[in-house]
C-alpha cells in the first residue's frame, strides 16, 4: 500500500496519532507517515538500492550465491567439496555502494536485510504520488506474488506499457532464483510449486512485452519513469556536526568533536527503533505495525533528546526486522529485553 494509504488507515489508531502529534504537532498524518518511512525502506530492485558503479560487485555475489547452489546440488560429497574450495569471497559493500546512507544503514557491509518496509517506488499509481511499500517481513515466494500482482493490475487496469513495467519484470526475474531455492516443492494452493508457477508467468510477461534477459538486467534505461531515489541523502543523513568550545586562553570558539564515530558515521537522529520496551503483541502485524513501531521510537527520541545523562536508558539494536527483539541498555548497567 501506499504511504498515504497507511496514513488513512492509522488515523483511525489512537495511539498513533496521539504519538504522530507529540512527534511532529500540527503536520498532516500523510506527511507524517512519509517521513516515518523515508529512512525505514529499501527498494526492491538492486539498481535502485545500489549505485551504478556497485552493480558489477552485485554482479559477483548473484554468481557465488550459484555456485553454492551448484555445490548444494552436487552428486558426491567430493564433488560438493571441490565446487566449495573453488569458490571465491566476494567483496564486501561500502557506503558509497548505496543510493542513500539509509540503504546502507539497514544492509550493511554483506547486504544483509534489516529494513521494516520493502519499497517499490516505481510501481506507484499515477494519481497517487506517495511511496508504494510493503512489509520487510515477507518472504520470497510473497515478494515475488506481490511483483506478479502490481503487474498485472498495472498492465491491465492502468494501461502501462513494457518500458514502466520492465523494473517490476527485473524485480520478479531478481527474487526467483530464492523462490525455486525455498519454495519448490508442489504446494496445494498453487496446483504445483510456486516457483513452477511464477517462472511460467515471467516467461510468458516477457514474451508479451517483448523483454529479453538484457533488458531486465539494465531495468532503469531511458524512458523508464524518473528515479528520485537517486537524489542527494536527506539532511539527517549528513555527518553530526562538532560543538563549538571555547578556548581556555583566548577564548576564541573552537570545533570539538564528540566521539571520533562522530567525525565519520552519518548522524543516525531518527533512526528506529529507539524506545523503551512495551508489552509483545500490542502493534498490529504488517506495515501498519512496523509503522507503528518507528512513530513510538521517533516519540520517545524527542522526548528524551538525544544527550544520555546518568540514568537515561538508550536502545541498542540487535536485528531490525519487524517483530525482533532488541536490548535496552541503562546507563547505570541494568540490561532489560524488549519485545519489538
Amino acid at each position: 500500500m501506499e504511504t498515504g494509504q497507511l496514513a488513512d488507515e492509522l488515523a483511525a489508531d489512537a495511539d498513533f496519532v496521539s504519538v504522530a502529534e507529540i512527534y511532529r504537532p500540527g503536520e498532516e498524518l500523510a506527511k507524517v507517515a512519509a517521513a516515518l518511512v523515508a529512512d525505514e525502506h529499501v527498494p526492491f530492485l538492486a539498481a535502485l538500492r545500489y549505485a551504478d558503479t556497485c552493480l558489477v560487485k552485485r554482479a559477483d555475489w548473484e554468481s557465488v550465491w550459484e555456485q553454492q547452489r551448484a555445490e548444494d546440488a552436487a552428486p558426491t560429497p567430493a564433488k560438493a567439496k571441490e565446487i566449495r574450495d573453488a569458490i571465491p569471497v566476494p567483496p564486501k559493500y561500502a557506503p558509497k555502494d548505496f543510493r542513500k546512507t539509509s540503504f546502507w544503514r539497514a544492509r550493511g557491509k554483506l547486504d544483509v536485510p534489516k529494513e521494516r518496509f520493502i519499497s517499490y517506488q516505481p510501481a506507484g499509481r499515477d494519481n497517487d504520488p506517495t511511496l508504494l511499500i510493503g512489509w520487510a517481513g515477507f518472504d520470497h515466494r510473497e515478494q515475488a506474488q506481490a511483483l506478479a500482482t502490481l503487474i498485472v493490475d498495472r498492465r491491465d487496469n492502468d494501461g502501462w506499457d513494457g518500458t514502466r513495467l520492465t523494473p517490476l519484470v527485473a524485480g520478479l526475474r531478481e527474487v526467483m532464483p530464492w523462490v525455486r531455492q525455498w519454495h519448490n516443492e508442489v504446494d496445494p494452493l498453487y496446483d504445483g510449486s510456486p516457483a513452477e508457477v511464477y517462472d511460467a508467468f515471467l516467461a510468458d510477461t516477457m514474451g508479451q512485452l517483448n523483454l529479453t534477459e538484457d533488458d531486465l538486467r539494465t531495468p532503469l534505461r531511458a524512458g523508464a519513469r524518473p528515479l528520485p531515489l537517486a537524489a542527494a541523502a536527506p539532511p539527517n543523513d549528513q555527518l553530526r556536526p562538532p560543538r563549538l568550545i571555547p578556548h581556555s586562553r583566548t577564548g576564541t570558539p573552537r570545533p570539538v568533536w564528540r566521539t571520533k564515530r562522530d567525525r565519520a558515521e552519518p548522524c543516525r537522529r531518527h533512526h528506529a527503533p529507539r524506545r523503551l520496551p512495551t508489552p509483545v503483541g500490542q502493534a498490529p502485524e504488517g506495515p501498519a505495525g512496523a509503522l507503528l513501531k518507528v512513530a513510538r521510537a521517533a516519540e520517545t527520541t524527542a522526548r528524551r533528546g538525544h544527550a544520555h545523562g546518568p540514568g537515561r536508558r538508550r536502545s541498542v539494536p540487535l536485528v531490525g526486522r519487524p517483530g525482533s527483539q532488541h536490548v535496552v541498555q541503562d546507563v547505570d548497567a541494568s540490561l532489560q529485553i524488549a519485545g519489538l
